[in-house]
């Protein structure tokens, strides 16, 4: 038979040698020798401890169900006789083995004895050894000795397996599971042990060094793992305190009932798993048991190993029960839970099609008059529900529908279950009439509406969405059938609903927006002048909700711009018009529409309008200019029914352009032909240093091969037909349009490519290049890469490239400063980004470079908007056929999985501080070959110019970096890692590897704390002076730190504290006492001799969050009562503080919301 047992960890020295002592008693060494470090107490202490301990027992035949049976099992020679009569001594027995000396092989020696404090004796059994040359039925003196004797069940039984350090782990006769499977032969399957350790002991005056030992450990704890075994941590030397360590080790561990219930569910498990045949009905009880331990652990650690168990042993257990079995719909509902937790986190549909399967199974044991037949039918309709929003699969919605009718059904008025059986079935409803728009589907619809509408009276919390719910029904079949009551109808429940909700809630733009339209249409009937100002401040509200970069913003512009133009056609102001303009303005640029979109085209043509109409009333040339460059585009870009439109805004604006030529109305006159010629030249080099302010110094000429600094570039444009083009074509147009003319073609003459790659050993530098062309150097192994990039930047259409090798002058400070500050400008402003993967070869994944792990290419991925990879022969990555491989969704999954970035900021990368802990953890594995630059590569990064200094310390470096973001920003979530500090200052880390994991986020309490004992005054007076701190910087290598202090007034070792680890107490002011885990040793005590304070760092921003919410106070406290992450800092001289890095997060509990009240507030120096 097999057993499995549970497996403890172990731990064993790496150097060093030590010598065994000698066995006997009386001459044991002054302090014992252990392996593992040193001593715990000398001989003397060691009688102390002794002497009172043991009290023996005489023999007795037999076991009794009273005892704790000890097996003593293991080869020859491995001293099974020397720890039973070391344990003979602690227990005073005057009889001991054969002196002391060995016993035969193929004899049993039973010891009984009883040690002070225990209820029951201890019955020693030493075994006969397996597998020997000297005996070959140990196993039948065994077994009979077990029939004999080990007849009854016992309080508990052991196994101490005993091996001698000089023994080869690799011989077959001494393996651990095969004298284990020979002794679970002749043990009887209910006498079972509950727990095997294994003791390593040493031959007499032997020598060995602790790789010897490791090498033992390494080979035997592989052979522990396949049964569960544990490893003793003292090796036994034959000393006292030693034996009874080992001794005390395995009686903590095994018990009487419950420990061989433990055992039996793990055994159960292993054959769960392994597909052991399991038939008993105990065994599914088992088998659950254990299930819900799992999970309960899974719970816990999110163990994605476990949660599978869990899954398996459900199975088991389900195939363990019968059909008819009366719990059997309750285990596959469980099992059902199980997969459909599983398949929230992994999204397989293989577990969603199984969850449907058992879904089903339920509802068939569970038929009409069952008591569970309500939730089996709306389980399985939630799973299809599931799988129709992943496979639009009609058949599932018809079979959706049906469930949802036949719950509803189950439910009658006043059935606690009715509101949500009627919210779910018009859910479903309304994905169908969106569908296939009958209208018999809209009315019903309605009807479940309104049912459910009445079971929400005013204060239940559903109320708000059963009101925007009908009333979003009502405004559908009024645009149907164009019904004002249903009109009418719907703007009172929509002013109903936005009453429940606050006024900057992000719920309420549903109902705002929705209810501004109703009254639109209202006012399109009835122009009623003051509908029309209720509509435009409904329209401001919801713009408020919609700040820069919300999905709904550019409706939200458009609305109230098009609102204002209905006033401006009853009143006009100059006022309302510039904001008009504003408006279109704003939504121009955050239209999320393709160039030749109706939508765009409307907007320009009225924007065009609205500038025409400013040029009127100001008479701004810049205002036509514009009006006119948006009709144009308009005009351009227009479909057929839009076509009139267009050339008719374009026309207008021509004909005052014309008058103005004509007839100047604001005394500019007509420039003559050489002012204005002059004017043009100006203009164009105007836009040329602005676009060179993004261009590389020093750029490669593709045509040429040769190197150009900026003097160089600037000449080649004087020298082009593109300049003499501009020149000559000028003459025609006129304004904004002209510069933009200009800046277009300008930015095309200066397009250039960079590249991308992992540096070699001999690429060429600038010195190396300077005076020749590329296409015609030999000799550096680098010069054929640099050539093949120009020659495809050529091929990509582009004059110029810059290569980081050879476009810099590296001798120059001033120049390596400038370049390292614009690189990520440059790489921006490339045509394309060329990435050269050296080491991926044309049947490898890109994930496999090592560019991904260098520190300057992170900013070269973010930065360009096209890039494009190539393998190490210049073949283009995976032969696609795309011009940009940041749009190919394929290699853009591949990039997130080697980066750990996601989709939108590889696309849309927007450099900053904001979320600088996401950008620390991309950058966070990442190497350089010179340590400073692991910081100065993130410059760009974070929009960050500071000065760049060589041959300073890494960690300095580092510290100015990310001192700078948190001065910028206020970023606290950077102080929140465990490691060593940085020596720039102690609450910074050394280095990026720290920020490899994301900060915890402690899970909400289960429910809101207790308002009681809390003054609302003083809370507000809190909240206030939250507020007004001031925002965290730092001033030279100084931390100033917005805090609240809770100051610790006592702290006190634990008995697990022992160097180099040490654990502590600790009890600070305000909060619950916990514990904590250093590698350094604090000053223990209590009062106000104490220097040590934990913290919890503040961003005077977060109030700014509940502004205007008459409530903020009391929710600022609820979120000051959750658990928080603090920083333990000790008091200097001079009213300054250091941090005192932790081993672990220092997780930080409030008592209650009252003693909030009395923290204490301040702006503490930490150095």
């Amino acid at each position: 038979m097999a057993y499995s047992y549970y497996a403890r960890p172990y731990y064993w020295p790496t150097s060093g040698h030590y010598s065994v002592p000698p066995r006997r008693w009386s001459m044991a060494p002054t302090r014992a020798v252990d392996v593992f470090g040193p001593s715990l107490a000398g001989r003397d202490q060691i009688h102390n401890v002794y002497d009172d301990m043991p009290v023996s027992r005489p023999n007795t035949t037999g076991t009794l169900p009273t005892d704790t049976v000890v097996f003593i099992v293991g080869p020859s020679r491995s001293g099974k006789s020397w720890l039973l009569n070391t344990l003979l001594r602690i227990a005073n027995t005057p009889d001991s083995v054969d002196g002391g000396q060995e016993s035969s092989t193929a004899d049993i020696c039973e010891r009984r004895c009883r040690f002070r404090g225990m209820q029951g004796d201890i019955v020693l059994v030493d075994t006969p050894s397996f597998y020997t040359f000297e005996t070959t039925d140990g196993e039948e003196t065994l077994e009979r000795w077990m029939v004999s004797t080990y007849v009854v069940p016992c309080k508990a039984v052991g196994i101490l397996f005993m091996l001698n350090t000089a023994s080869n782990p690799l011989d077959a006769n001494l393996a651990l599971s095969r004298h284990l499977e020979a002794f679970g032969r002749t043990c009887p399957r209910q006498l079972a042990p509950s727990a095997i350790h294994i003791v390593l002991t040493v031959a007499d005056g032997t020598n060995f060094s602790t790789e010897g030992a490791a090498n033992l450990v390494t080979q035997l704890q592989r052979q522990a793992d396949n049964i569960g075994a544990s490893i003793c941590k003292p090796l036994f030397d034959g000393t006292p305190e030693t034996t009874w360590e080992i001794m005390q080790g395995l009686l903590n561990e095994i018990g009487g009932e419950e420990d061989r219930l433990a055992l039996r569910k793990v055994i159960l498990r292993r054959a769960a798993l392994e597909g052991a045949p399991l038939t008993r009905q105990d065994d599914c009880s088992a088998l659950i048991s254990l299930a819900d331990v799992l999970h309960e652990r899974v719970q816990e650690d999110r163990g994605r190993r476990d949660f599978n168990d869990v899954i398996t042993l459900r199975r088991a257990a389900l195939k363990l029960t019968p059909p008819g079995h009366p719990e059997r719909p309750v285990y596959i509902n469980i099992l059902a839970t199980l997969l459909h937790e599983r398949f929230e986190r992994e999204d397989s549909m293989e577990d969603l099609t199984e969850i449907i399967a058992l879904r089903r199974a339920v509802l068939e044991l569970t038929p009409s008059g069952h008591p569970d037949h309500l939730s089996s039918l709306v389980n399985l309709a939630d799973s299809l529900e599931e799988r129709f929003q992943r496979e639009d699969s009609m058949e599932d919605w018809t079979e959706i529908i049906t469930h949802r009718r036949a719950a509803l059904e189950l439910t009658p008025p006043g059935h606690s279950e009715r509101l949500t059986c009627l919210i779910n079935l018009g859910n479903c409803l309304n994905q169908q009439f969106k569908k296939g728009g009958v209208m018999e589907h809209l009315t019903e619809i309605i009807t479940v509406r309104r049912a459910a509408l009445e079971l929400t009276p005013p204060g239940h919390p559903d109320r708000f969405q059963s009101l925007v719910n009908l009333s979003n029904c009502l405004d559908q079949r009024f645009k149907r059938e164009d019904s004002m009551e249903d009109l009418m109808e719907a703007i009172t429940y929509r002013r109903a609903a936005l009453r429940l909700m606050p006024s900057e809630h992000r719920d309420r733009l549903e109902p705002l927006v929705g209810l501004a339209d109703c009254l639109d249409q209202q006012f399109r009937r009835e122009g009623d002048a003051e509908l029309l100002m209720d509509i435009i401040s409904l329209r401001r509200a919801a713009l408020r909700l919609t700040p820069p970069g919300h999905p709904e913003r550019f409706a939200s512009l458009i609305n109230l711009a098009n609102c204002l133009d209905q006033q401006v056609k009853v009143d006009a102001t100059l006022a309302d018009l510039q904001e008009i303009i504003s408006l279109r303005r704003g939504a121009l640029e955050c239209a999320p529409l393709s160039p030749s979109d109706s939508d765009e085209c409307m907007l320009r043509i009225c924007f065009a309008a609205c500038l025409r109409e400013s040029y009127l009333k100001l008479g701004r040339q810049a205002d036509l200019d514009e009006a006119m460059l948006h009709a144009r585009i308009a005009l351009a870009s227009c479909p057929p029914e839009q076509y009139s439109q267009s050339r008719d805004c374009l026309a207008s604006c021509i004909d005052l352009k014309i008058q103005n030529w004509i007839s100047p109305v604001h005394g500019t006159g007509v420039m003559n032909s050489s002012t204005r010629s002059s004017n043009i030249k100006q203009l164009i080099w105007n836009v040329v240093n602005d676009v060179m302010k993004t261009v590389p110094l020093r750029l490669l000429n593709t045509h040429t091969g040769m190197l150009c600094n900026r003097t160089a570039q600037l000449s080649h444009f004087r020298d082009s037909c593109e300049y003499n083009q501009l020149l000559s074509a000028a003459s025609t147009r006129d304004g904004q349009e002209l510069e933009a003319w200009i800046r277009k073609a300008v930015v095309a003459f200066f397009r250039f490519a960079s590249l991308s790659h992992k540096w070699g050993d001999d690429e060429p530098l600038l010195h190396d290049i300077e005076g020749a062309s590329v296409y015609d150097l030999i000799g550096k192994t680098g010069l054929a890469k640099l050539q093949k990039f120009c020659l495809l930047a050529l091929k990509h259409d582009c004059t110029w490239a810059w290569s980081d090798t050879c476009c810099i002058d590296k001798g120059s400070s001033a120049e390596l400063q400038e370049a390292i500050g614009c690189m990520f400008a440059w790489y921006r402003q490339s045509a394309v980004t060329i990435v050269y993967l050296s080491d991926v070869s044309n049947s490898m994944s890109l994930t496999n470079s090592i560019w991904f792990e260098r520190g300057w290419t992170l900013q070269e991925l973010l930065a360009p908007h096209r890039i494009l990879f190539f393998t190490q022969d210049w073949s283009l990555y995976m032969d696609c056929e795309t011009s940009n491989h940041k749009t190919d969704d394929t290699i853009l999954k591949e990039l997130g999985t080697a980066t750990g970035i996601g989709k939108w900021h590889l696309q849309n990368f927007c450099p900053g501080t904001e979320d600088a802990r996401s950008r620390l953890q991309w950058t966070s594995a990442r190497r350089t070959t010179r340590p400073e630059d692991v910081a100065y590569s993130l410059f760009g990064i974070f929009d960050l110019h500071l000065t760049v200094q060589y041959g300073v310390p890494a960690d300095e470096a580092l510290g100015r970096l990310l001192a700078a973001i948190i001065s910028r920003s206020g970023d606290i979530s950077i102080l929140d890692w465990v490691g060593q500090a940085s020596s720039f200052n102690s609450c910074l880390p050394i280095d990026l590897v720290p920020y490899r994991t994301m900060p915890y986020v402690h899970a909400s309490q289960s429910g809101p704390p207790t308002r009681e004992g809390v003054d609302p005054e003083s809370a507000r007076k809190l909240c206030s002076a939250l507020t007004e701190l001031q925002f965290p910087r730092f001033i030279n290598h100084v931390l100033m730190l917005p805090s609240i202090i809770h100051q610790i007034n006592v702290i006190k070792a634990t008995g697990a504290s022992k160097p180099p680890c040490y654990v502590y107490e600790i009890h600070a002011t305000g909060l619950i006492p916990l514990e904590l885990r250093l590698s350094l040793s604090l000053q223990e005590g209590s009062g106000a001799d104490l220097s040590y304070i934990l913290v919890r760092p503040w961003h005077p921003k977060l109030p700014d969050l509940l502004a205007g919410d008459t409530d903020a106070h009391w929710k600022l406290l609820e979120r000051l009562g959750k658990p928080f992450n603090a920083l333990l800092l000790t008091r200097l001289p001079g009213k300054q503080y250091k941090r005192i890095a932790a081993d672990c997060i220092i997780t930080a509990r409030v008592r209650d919301l009252a003693s909030i009240i009395d923290s204490e507030l301040q702006m503490l120096d930490i150095v």
